[in-house]
C-alpha cells in the first residue's frame, strides 16, 4: 500500500534546480510567486520536485537535465498558483478547515488502506512525505471541494442536455441488454472460478426453463433454485451489462432474446443459467440517472475551471523571474526570452545550462 501516497498527494514529475542566495530585483530567493500580495514559498516547490529527484532522477541528466528541471518547476509553481488564488477565495468565503476535519479524513485514509499505524507510517516515510505534508494536502483538497461547490452552483446539466447526450449517444444505449438468471450448480463456491454441473443439475435447469416458459413467475424461481446469493433475493436481476462483462456464453445467449423471453439452460464456467431478458437497450429515462452523474460532472468541472481561469486572469501575479514570466493571455508561466536564447546557445556550444547566469530585476 506504499504507493498509495503518489496516489494521493502531488508529486511533480520534475526536479530542483540550482538556485543561488542573490536578491533578484525585488524578489529574494524564498518567495517563488506572489499571488494578491500574498507569497507562495520556494520551499513548497522544493518539497515536492525533491521527491520528484528520487523518483525519477534519470529524467534529470544528460543534456536535457536541466531543461526538464527549469520545465518542472513552472509546472509546479503553475498548480501552487492555482491553489492559492483558490485559499484566497475559501478565504474571502469564510471556508476553514479545521484539526478534526483533517484527523477524521487522515483515520478514514488509515482503516481504508493500511492494517496498522506502523504500516502507515512507514508508507508515509517511503513516499518521503511527513504528517504535516499530509495535512497541508488534505486542507488544501477540502478547501477546493468547498470552492468548486460554491462557484459552480447552478452549472449543472438540465434536462434538455441530458436528452441532447442521450440522443447524440443513444447507438451506445442500445448496445446493453438488462437480464435476470437462475444459476444452477450445487457444488457451486463462490470463491472458485469454476462450477462443474452434475445430471441432476442439468434436470433441475431443465425443469426451471420450462416452467419459466409457461409463465411461472421468474423472481420466485430464482429465488428458490438460484445458488447465486448476490442476486437470488432480487429475483436474479443481473441489472444492465454491455457486450463484454459476461461470459461469452452467457452474452451469446442474452443478447439473442427478445425482451420477455427465456432461454433454455446455458452453461457457463460458473454453471448451469436460465436466462430471462428484461430489456434490450436503455430508453431515456433508465439512463437518465448515469448520464446526469457523468455529465453533471464534467458540466462542474468546466464550470470550476472556468471560474479558476477568470479568477487567476483578475489576480495581481508576480513571478520571481528566475521561474520565466506570468503569461496573462495562457494563464502559465513561461520561459522568459533570455532564458530560451541561453539554452539554445548552450547546445551549440555544447555546454550545460546552468542556473546561474544573468537575471532580470523587477516585476515581471
Amino acid at each position: 500500500m506504499s504507493r498509495l501516497f503518489s496516489r494521493v498527494l502531488p508529486i511533480a514529475l520534475v526536479a530542483l534546480a540550482a538556485c543561488g542566495p542573490a536578491a533578484v530585483g525585488n524578489y529574494f530567493v524564498p518567495t517563488a510567486a506572489v499571488v494578491n500580495g500574498k507569497a507562495v514559498p520556494e520551499s513548497k516547490i522544493a518539497q515536492q520536485l525533491q521527491k520528484a529527484i528520487e523518483g525519477s532522477p534519470q529524467q534529470f541528466k544528460g543534456p536535457a537535465g536541466a531543461a526538464n528541471r527549469s520545465d518542472a518547476q513552472r509546472q509546479i509553481l503553475n498548480q501552487l498558483l492555482r491553489q492559492e488564488v483558490i485559499n484566497q477565495e475559501a478565504a474571502k468565503s469564510g471556508f476553514r478547515v479545521t484539526p478534526k476535519e483533517i484527523h477524521e479524513q487522515i483515520m478514514q485514509l488509515k482503516s481504508g488502506n493500511f492494517k496498522s499505524e506502523a504500516e502507515f507510517n512507514a508508507a508515509l516515510k517511503k513516499e518521503g512525505f511527513t504528517l504535516a505534508e499530509l495535512r497541508e494536502f488534505l486542507r488544501d483538497r477540502e478547501l477546493s471541494r468547498k470552492v468548486a461547490a460554491r462557484v459552480t452552483k447552478g452549472s449543472e446539466p438540465t434536462d434538455e442536455d441530458l436528452r441532447a447526450f442521450y440522443e447524440e449517444n443513444k447507438a451506445q444505449f442500445d448496445q446493453v441488454a438488462k437480464a435476470a438468471h437462475v444459476l444452477i450448480c450445487a457444488s457451486f463456491d463462490p470463491a472458485a472460478p469454476n462450477c462443474t454441473p452434475t445430471p441432476d443439475d442439468e434436470k433441475i435447469a431443465a425443469d426451471v426453463s420450462k416452467r419459466a416458459k409457461a409463465g411461472e413467475d421468474f423472481a420466485a424461481l430464482a429465488k428458490q433454485y438460484s445458488v447465486h446469493a448476490a442476486t437470488k433475493e432480487k429475483g436474479g436481476d443481473l441489472g444492465f451489462f454491455q457486450r463484454g462483462q459476461m461470459p461469452p456464453e452467457f452474452e451469446q445467449a442474452a443478447f439473442a432474446l427478445n425482451p420477455g423471453e427465456v432461454s433454455v439452460p446455458v452453461k457457463t464456467q460458473f454453471g448451469l443459467h436460465v436466462i430471462k431478458l428484461l430489456a434490450k437497450g436503455k430508453t431515456f429515462e433508465e439512463a437518465k440517472e448515469e448520464i446526469q452523474q457523468n455529465l453533471g460532472e464534467q458540466f462542474l468541472q468546466q464550470a470550476f475551471q472556468k471560474w479558476l481561469e477568470d479568477a487567476l486572469r483578475r489576480s495581481r501575479v508576480k513571478v520571481n523571474p528566475k521561474f520565466g514570466r506570468f503569461d496573462q493571455t495562457t494563464l502559465t508561466i513561461v520561459q522568459r526570452e533570455i532564458e530560451i536564447e541561453s539554452q539554445q546557445a548552450g547546445q551549440r556550444d555544447q555546454l550545460p545550462v546552468g542556473g546561474g547566469g544573468r537575471t532580470e530585476g523587477g516585476a515581471p
